[in-house]
């Protein structure tokens, strides 16, 4: 074999090896697999620099919660790179942003890859499931873009991924539609759903706080849906890190709610009160505000004056304070 030839032999290993990389880094992103993240970072696997740098601004939020600065024009240069910004703006719940939407389908359409295609087409419809709360209109463009995704391509975890947004949105649906009463063929779904979710605790405790929506807003079976949402804690608590510690505290403020709904007050007073020492609870004045409201109407229930006007203090403190910051905002 002649020098050149064996270069261009080494070359193409070269650029397999790589892409085999990049490949890993994004089933780590799904699985939400920060060691396998560490490993393709820490040892600087990946051929892309700057995607490089975007895996560490991701996995610093995964770890942190703090946000870090992105070049966006640098973040949009290539479909890799794009595919990872697109993830980060979808954890950090940015807000939806049309220009994310516009360049990954010009990306889309571009690729030459199927197989990249369909990833990019998988990662828009986590970026737009996000934010159909917030922008409806986004349902019936999530509705085609599900037709567009082949799932004979997808590994276990997206297809589990895939699947449970096509849950989500016939949840949405019915709730748009008004019809929230006991479906025995979607919980069939979820049922399905159940068996196709893999072995990673953070997907577990997802589908849990999904079987309780299902279970409190379709069955009003409030004990059932508690029992799904403290399983949810637990796996929760199986993730050690900002992102798995975010979820578990407002996994417990649901609990807390049903449980205080149902009466069982002593039982709510505890949740509530763990909640109060939470960072992800006393850095949001406006979720600071709810607990103490629940406080006090649990305490109130107990006939325990003293500390229902306690937290009836604090909660109209809270109230001033925001409605003042309201304001200040408008006025400016």
């Amino acid at each position: 074999m002649s020098l050149q030839k064996l270069l261009f032999c080494l070359f193409i290993m070269y650029q397999g090896v790589y892409a085999q990389k990049e490949d890993a880094l994004f089933q780590a992103i799904q699985e939400y697999d920060v060691k396998a993240l560490s490993e393709i970072i820490d040892h600087n696997q990946l051929l892309d620099g700057y995607l490089w740098e975007l895996s560490k601004v991701y996995r610093s939020y995964l770890l942190t919660g703090e946000e870090e600065k992105v070049e966006v024009d640098k973040a949009l240069q290539t479909p890799q790179r794009l595919l990872i910004y697109t993830h980060y703006q979808r954890l950090t719940r940015k807000g939806y942003d049309p220009k994310i939407h516009e360049a990954l389908l010009e990306e889309i359409v571009k690729s030459k890859s199927i197989f990249l295609q369909n990833e990019m087409y998988l990662g828009l419809i986590q970026y737009l499931n996000s934010f159909t709360q917030k922008e409806p209109f986004l349902i019936a463009l999530l509705k085609d873009y599900l037709t567009q995704v082949d799932t004979n391509l997808l590994t276990k975890v997206n297809n589990y991924i895939f699947q449970k947004i096509v849950l989500d949105l016939e949840l949405k649906n019915s709730e748009i539609n008004k019809i929230m009463k006991p479906n025995f063929q979607l919980w069939k779904k979820i049922m399905l759903l159940d068996s196709l979710c893999p072995d990673i605790a953070f997907h577990k405790a997802n589908l849990e706080q999904g079987k309780a929506i299902y279970t409190m807003e379709f069955e009003k079976n409030t004990e059932a849906a508690m029992k799904y949402l403290k399983k949810a804690s637990v796996f929760y608590d199986m993730v050690p890190y900002h992102f798995g510690k975010q979820q578990h505290t407002f996994n417990q403020n649901s609990l807390g709610i049903l449980l205080r709904n149902s009466g069982k007050y002593d039982d709510a007073i505890k949740i509530f009160n763990s909640l109060l020492i939470s960072p992800f609870i006393t850095k949001n004045p406006t979720a600071l505000l709810k607990v103490h409201t629940s406080l006090e109407k649990c305490y109130a229930q107990l006939d325990n004056s003293k500390k229902a006007h306690y937290h009836a203090q604090i909660k109209n403190k809270l109230r001033l304070n925001l409605l003042f910051k309201t304001n200040r905002t408008n006025f400016r």
